[in-house]
Parts: structure tokens; C-alpha cells; sequence
């Protein structure tokens, strides 16, 4: 007889977003890790420095994407990431929300979405923002431990954190939260348990970011003196794996991991070192049903147990068990003392529910 486990299931993915990125815009920091340029592909100046720089780069983002949103006929939120949203001067910010409220009341776009930082927050922004459709927050939290936060040169504690999330969810906002496994001070514990008090938080999704170290930042000249040691990518690979377990019990989706694939990251010398690989998510969701099928095994009686197994899973998920080049069948095999081990993939099944066969 099968045995039979699951589901586990996960909310539905988000709708479309139409991102505009405006990198270092209103940021009063720069992180040790950050190189804004080098992980969003700008369509103006390096850096906006100027409320010209930043209106105008802000006006050819929304040309494209109203034209975007007009010619595929799907509503969704018109997002703003790269900067800090909220230290945008009030006289820019008010522009920028004055003049997209105009194809969103169109029906174009469903409302306003921004990245900020959680110390970016202040009662006079959210006074102001609560007078637009604002829809979803996202914060760059990065981490809920005081010393990576200071070790990273964040400029704000946990306490911080827990404020603006509050602020947040008041309004009825959406509230994401990003968070960078690796940072200086990091280890593995201390990055569940931020994990743990994330969730604590009550947000609609997490997005995992590993850290990267960028050309051109401080990350990197201490990468050179030998004083912050990366994660590998198999150490990235098994602490988000470990995390995204952990969302998914907690039913908080994950929006996204790993910085999403683009040309500029992958010029030479703009990524020094660190975990970047362009399909990180498809690895970490291969981690994780590999790490499910042997947790379940050996919740297995050992009288059932034969050489040879066959996991029955959804078709959608099949590569992930599979693994990369079919790496899990091969680990699986020699981790249980396998003859064998199938994948046997069927349509009409819940996605999360996996039948033991032994023959």
C-alpha cells in the first residue's frame, strides 16, 4: 500500500507587477553590500541624484509600462524598487504619486507598490501615502539580528523593524519582507531565527535574497582582505531550503530567491563572489523535495521499506524532485542504499502530496 503525505499548501502567485527601478534614488545609506547599478538594469544616469534625474527616469518607466499594461490588457500594481521610495523628497514623491494615480484610476494598474527601507517609514510619509492606493509595502528588512544589522551598517535595529511593520499592516497594507542570508555576522542559527521572527511579523510573502559581493562596494574590499568570508552556493543553497520549509508550514509565501537573471550580473567582474546562479529558486525547491522525501522515509516502518522506491508527485513538480541533471535521484539512491529510485508524475493530484511506493 502507498503511503501517502501531504498536502501542505501554498497561497497562489501574486498578480502581475510593473516594476519601475530607480536605483540609489532617496537612499541616505549606502550598504556595505549594495551596488544598485550593478543588479537592476537603470534607463537613465548611473545614479539619480538630481529630482530632474529621478522624475525623468521615473516618467520613461511608467511610459513603458503604461503602453505595457494597454497592449496585454492585465491589471496589476505598478511597483517602484531600487531606491528608497519614502526618502524621496516630498515635492518628488508627491509628483510621482499625483501623476500615477492617473492611469491607475484609469483601471490600467491596480494600485501602488514600493521597496523602502523600515527606517524610511516617518508619520508624515505615511500620512502622505495613506492618501494614495497604496496596495503593498515591501521592506528591505535584510535581517533580524542586531549584530548583523550593525555589522552591515544597516542604520536601524530590530525595534525598527517591528515599528514599520506595524505601521504597515495598520493601514492595511500588504506587507513583504526581503531578507539576505550571508551578511557580515551571519551564520546559519542566526539567520533561521531571523527567519523566526520574521514570520512573527505577519507578512503576505518573504522574498531571499543571498548576499553577493558587488564590485565597487565596501562587501568587496572586505572580501579582499580576507575579513567577511561569502556563502558557497551549496551553503546558500541549504540555509534557504531550511527557510523556505519553514514559510511554506508557516503558509508565507516566497515571492522570490536569488537576485532575478540579468545581463548586467553577469558581466565579468561585477559579481566577486558569492552564491549567484541565475536558476537559485529551482535549486533551493529542488533542496527542499529532496529534503521532504528522505524526512519522510524515515517516518517510514522499516517493514515496508524494499531496494526500490517510487515517489508519485504533480507533473509541475517533477523537475524539482529530479533535481538538476538528476542529482536528488542519484543522492537519494545512495543516501537510503537504493537499488533504485523513481519519479512517477501525474496532473490530477494536489501539488504538495507525495505516495511512497516500495516494490
Amino acid at each position: 500500500m502507498p503511503r501517502i503525505h501531504g498536502p501542505l499548501t501554498e497561497k497562489k502567485p501574486e498578480e502581475r507587477i510593473y516594476p519601475v527601478f530607480l536605483p540609489h534614488a532617496g537612499c541616505p545609506f549606502r550598504c556595505v553590500y549594495c551596488n544598485q547599478n550593478a543588479v537592476t538594469a537603470p534607463c537613465g544616469p548611473s545614479e539619480s541624484g538630481t529630482a530632474q534625474d529621478i522624475l525623468r527616469i521615473f516618467r520613461l518607466g511608467l511610459d513603458r509600462l503604461t503602453a505595457d499594461a494597454r497592449r496585454c490588457g492585465i491589471a496589476g500594481e505598478i511597483s517602484f524598487y531600487g531606491g528608497t521610495f519614502t526618502s524621496l523628497p516630498i515635492a518628488v514623491l508627491r509628483q510621482i504619486l499625483d501623476t500615477v494615480n492617473v492611469p491607475i484610476k484609469e483601471g490600467l494598474f491596480t494600485g501602488i507598490r514600493f521597496s523602502t527601507r523600515p527606517d524610511a517609514l516617518t508619520e508624515p510619509c505615511l500620512e502622505l501615502l495613506s492618501d494614495y492606493p497604496v496596495r503593498t509595502v515591501e521592506l528591505g528588512v535584510q535581517s533580524l539580528s542586531e549584530t548583523v544589522l550593525e555589522r552591515s551598517r544597516r542604520g536601524y535595529g530590530v525595534r525598527t523593524v517591528e515599528r514599520a511593520c506595524a505601521a504597515v499592516r495598520a493601514r492595511g497594507w500588504r506587507l513583504g519582507l526581503q531578507l539576505m542570508p550571508g551578511l557580515p555576522g551571519d551564520t546559519c542559527e542566526v539567520f533561521l531565527e531571523s527567519l523566526r521572527r520574521t514570520i512573527g511579523l505577519g507578512p503576505e510573502f518573504v522574498r531571499l535574497y543571498p548576499t553577493l559581493v558587488l564590485k565597487d562596494t565596501t562587501l568587496a574590499d572586505w572580501y579582499r582582505a580576507g575579513s567577511y568570508r561569502p556563502l558557497s552556493l551549496e551553503e546558500a543553497v541549504r540555509w534557504c531550503a531550511r527557510a523556505y520549509a519553514a514559510l511554506r508550514e508557516a503558509h508565507v509565501p516566497t515571492a522570490r530567491m536569488g537576485l532575478q537573471a540579468d545581463p548586467e550580473l553577469e558581466k565579468p567582474g561585477v559579481v566577486l563572489a558569492g552564491p549567484y546562479h541565475p536558476a537559485f529558486g529551482y535549486l533551493v525547491k529542488s533542496r527542499y523535495r529532496r529534503d521532504r522525501i528522505l524526512e519522510l522515509v524515515r517516518f517510514e516502518p522499516e517493514g515496508v521499506r524494499t531496494a526500490r522506491l517510487t515517489a508519485v508527485v504533480h507533473d509541475r513538480v517533477r523537475s524539482e524532485v529530479l533535481g538538476p541533471s538528476r542529482e536528488n535521484v542519484e543522492f537519494i539512491e545512495a543516501e537510503l542504499g537504493l537499488e533504485r529510485f523513481n519519479v512517477r508524475a501525474e496532473k490530477d493530484r494536489d501539488e504538495e502530496r507525495i505516495d511512497l511506493l516500495w516494490d
